[in-house]
């Protein structure tokens, strides 16, 4: 059966997004709600690397739920304000999400991201635009991050459908405008886990402790890797260098009487000739 297994094709993964296509994709001027709402949830799904079902309608029953308004809390110095409106804090330290319940089955995941100031990609600022969007619908802070209200004023929901078509739109024109970028991304080959492999990236590609990665993607091993891509050129940025600064180590001296003997042993002291042409007979002397 294994030998079937080895014949079937590789699990082909979504693209990584960079950082800069994800702020040039929130940065477009739109009067379009829906737009709109896409545009806040790409930009919270990056800052905490969320999988699709955690900010959008995926249409489908899933374990993980869809993170609610009361799950953000703003911390202006050392206090949490939690979030039930109306009362939306002014740009502060930080912002907390806390994730209810997780397909790894971890409950009430507390995530901190701090404010990126004089920046209009920035965590705290998304969060407070989340939050007037829910505010202006009428709705209660139970009601989840993916509501708003169409050009009629019918309430609705975030597709997953919706949020992969403008994101794929978006890198469609982004090549035709400029088709030497160098980022060689494929609108087929991104999907919306794109963003949570694009966090992924973007703390690994700037110096972030892989534990720090896990505690952000809320990964429970080392599994978060497998978003680090081999084929993104900046993944071995600086490697060469870095591997010739210690040229030269030595090894510890281990005194004579802790060194094990590497004689032949003395009941296979018949087989030493073997030694000598190791190779012959396609066997090797027993050391040991």
């Amino acid at each position: 059966m294994k030998g079937y297994g080895s014949t079937d094709e590789p699990v082909k993964q979504q693209q990584a997004i960079p950082a800069c296509v994800l702020q040039d994709l929130c940065a477009v001027v739109s009067d379009d709600p829906a737009y709109k709402c896409a545009q806040q949830l790409f930009e919270f799904a990056f800052f905490w690397a969320c999988r699709s079902c955690e900010y959008c309608d995926v249409q489908s029953p899933r374990k993980t739920k869809v993170l609610r308004g009361c799950d953000i809390s703003f911390r202006p110095g050392n206090d949490h304000i939690r979030n039930d409106y109306p009362n939306i804090p002014p740009m502060g330290d930080a912002v907390t999400v806390t994730f209810q319940i997780q397909k790894n089955d971890d409950k009430r995941d507390a995530v901190t991201q701090f404010a990126v100031p004089n920046s209009k990609f920035c965590p705290h600022r998304v969060c407070q635009d989340i939050l007037k969007r829910l505010r202006n619908c009428r709705l209660p802070a139970s009601a989840s991050i993916d509501h708003y209200r169409d050009r009629s004023g019918t309430l609705r929901r975030m597709s997953n459908k919706y949020m992969l078509y403008v994101l794929r739109r978006h890198i469609h024109q982004m090549n035709q405008r400029h088709p030497d970028n160098g980022l060689n991304l494929d609108p087929n080959c991104v999907g919306l886990h794109s963003a949570r492999a694009a966090a992924a990236m973007a703390m690994y590609l700037n110096g972030v402790p892989p534990y720090t990665i896990m505690l952000i993607g809320r990964w429970k091993s080392m599994c978060f890797l497998k978003y680090i891509r081999k084929q993104v050129d900046m993944f071995s940025m600086d490697v060469s260098r870095r591997m010739l600064l210690n040229p030269r180590f030595s090894h510890p001296e281990i005194s004579a009487s802790k060194t094990r003997s590497r004689s032949p042993s003395s009941t296979n002291i018949n087989k030493l000739a073997i030694s000598k042409n190791p190779f012959r007979n396609g066997t090797f002397a027993v050391w040991e």
